[in-house]
């Protein structure tokens, strides 16, 4: 009979300090995600992932623009405008592309109303960046026979005023947060843009921002929700056997776990 229950005590003895255990490792973990999700700047790596998506939606107009000037030959470039029209808002609205059509100089296509572009083809249009009073765009211009094909790619919206409708921030496609800042000159401490034909367009200046690594603050607060649920079971578990003086040894050392554990938890 003593043989019988020293084994029970001794296996639940066991399976407390195994949930003790899992209970701390569940802690370090979650220590380390919020200590990752605390220092996470962003870095030259940033930079350089946001170029890659801009290469990517040239090329995706340079190739539009390609297939448009092909069709222009067999059709009237408005007719093939139309045709395409609803795809172009599409384009505009999920990935922040639009594009718009010069026939001598006058507008005469636009598949975004909300981009500020003017009646009258201007030199500006020309350059690689475009800033206008809403929202900078990076631009790839055609030349077709006195025509001109014209696509804009948004980059961060800065209206004067927000609402449900106008947010500031950069397309969702570059995930910047708001807080980056476009400076049109390089500078120390910046991190230069470059289309894809190397021209210079703009820096990115991350000084005044911190990119929010949500899936490690995710994580950590899993791991902590984790920690205190298993240290809850383990302590239920000792405690439940523990003779009368030992249940005052271990309530003395759940005090000291849990004064150290917060002190740890409100340093990191």
């Amino acid at each position: 009979m003593e043989k019988e229950k020293h084994k029970r005590l001794t296996g639940t003895s066991y399976r407390g300090m195994g949930l003790l255990l899992l209970a701390l490792l569940f802690l370090l973990t979650g220590i380390l995600a919020g200590k990752r999700y605390q220092d996470g700047g962003y870095t030259h790596r940033d930079a350089r992932k946001f170029e890659k998506v801009l290469h990517r939606k040239e090329r995706l107009i340079k190739k539009e623009f390609q297939e448009l000037q092909q069709l222009f030959v067999q059709d009237s470039p408005m007719d093939v405008l139309d045709r395409k029209s609803s795809n172009y808002q599409e384009l505009a609205t999920r990935q922040g592309i639009s594009i718009f059509f010069y026939e001598r100089g006058v507008l005469k296509y636009w598949s975004d109303h909300s981009v500020p572009v003017t009646t009258r083809w201007r030199p500006r249009f020309n350059l690689p960046f475009t800033s206008f009073r809403n929202a900078d765009y990076v631009t790839v211009v055609r030349q077709l026979d006195g025509n001109m094909l014209v696509g804009m790619i948004e980059i961060k919206t800065h209206f004067p005023f927000q609402n449900k409708v106008l947010i500031n921030g950069f397309q969702h496609d570059f995930k910047l947060d708001e807080g980056v800042a476009i400076e049109f000159l390089e500078a120390e401490g910046t991190e230069p843009i470059y289309n894809e034909e190397g021209a210079y367009l703009f820096s990115l200046d991350f000084s005044e921002s911190r990119q929010e690594h949500k899936g490690f603050k995710a994580f950590a607060v899993f791991s902590l929700a984790g920690f205190i649920v298993l240290l809850f079971a383990a302590f239920c578990e000792i405690l439940k056997r523990a003779s009368r003086k030992g249940r005052f040894v271990w309530i003395g050392i759940i005090t000291l776990v849990v004064l150290g554990m917060s002190f740890v938890v409100l340093k990191y």
